[in-house]
């Protein structure tokens, strides 16, 4: 008889807790994780729509489950439209007394693995979640600088425009901290436009795709804001930032005054480059 390997938690890529454990508290779960050495800051943690059996269960690759998916979301963390994310970040952000934490939301389609948003913790249960079409404005504004995940956009005409990100960069103004808080992102988005449907593209349609993202991106920006007053949860950790302006930052009141403080976004594009034949 052969003898058994050891269980070696070195070797994890990859964490999965299904939805419904998430929605009841992941931390008795995970807690042990943090607190052995042998298992790598940079493991990826993860919420699965189904269970983590299910999902984990298929064969997606000729690669080991745990590999490919730690593959495939590092390589939306670096080029596409995930923030970074991995489980040292989120007891970063659990312990956060300004933030809240998030996690990717994976789960089947057509019998493939997908990323399809973001779960949104407070404390350490689910309370909400975010699609796809709301990352790009997530990951915008939930780092500092991002580069690489794609835009699409729906011009009046009825054309769609395909951009990719080179860069971007925010600044946050924040008044009246103390008693009546508004907070204004001040956005620059570079970008470079990869497919057009239409048949052509010259300066006045590019200001045209330049002044509709501005509008677009505004409105998702502050609709996905709405909507994490609306659950209580600050995955942007805007709570982080007014505490670093205010020294009598007090935990309690900001939870008090977050769902209903003003929040402007502002956003500035240039399209440096189409990227396309003209």
């Amino acid at each position: 008889m052969s003898e058994s390997k050891p269980f070696v938690t070195g070797k994890i890529e990859v964490i999965s807790v299904s939805q419904e454990i998430a929605q009841n508290g992941i931390m008795p779960l995970t807690d042990g994780f943090i607190r052995d050495p042998s298992v790598g800051s940079r493991v990826f943690l993860f919420v699965a729509e189904n269970t983590a059996n299910e999902l984990l269960q298929g064969q997606y690759s000729s690669q080991d489950n745990g590999m490919f998916i730690s593959d495939m979301l590092a390589q939306n963390v670096e080029r596409g439209p995930l923030p970074n994310t991995n489980i040292h970040l989120f007891f970063n952000q659990f312990y956060d007394k300004g933030s809240d934490p998030f996690l990717p939301l994976l789960g089947l389609r057509n019998n493939k693995i997908k990323i399809l948003g973001l779960a949104l913790l407070k404390d350490d249960k689910m309370a909400g979640k975010i699609g796809l079409k709301d990352l790009f404005a997530f990951k915008t504004l939930q780092e500092k600088n991002t580069k690489g995940d794609h835009y699409l956009v729906k011009l009046d005409d009825g054309n769609e425009v395909y951009l990719n990100k080179i860069s971007s960069k925010w600044k946050v103004n924040m008044t009246n901290l103390e008693t009546s808080p508004k907070v204004e992102y001040d956005v620059n988005l570079n970008l470079a436009i990869r497919e057009f449907s239409g048949d052509k593209l010259d300066q006045a349609r590019i200001k045209k795709i330049k002044d509709k993202i501005e509008e677009q991106f505004k409105q998702e920006a502050e609709e996905m804001i709405q909507y994490f007053q609306e659950l209580k949860v600050d995955p942007l950790g805007i709570g982080s930032l007014a505490r670093s302006r205010l020294r009598s930052w007090n935990k309690e009141k900001w939870q008090d005054q977050y769902p209903n403080i003003e929040v402007v976004v502002n956003s500035k594009v240039k399209i440096s480059e189409t990227g396309i034949a003209e």
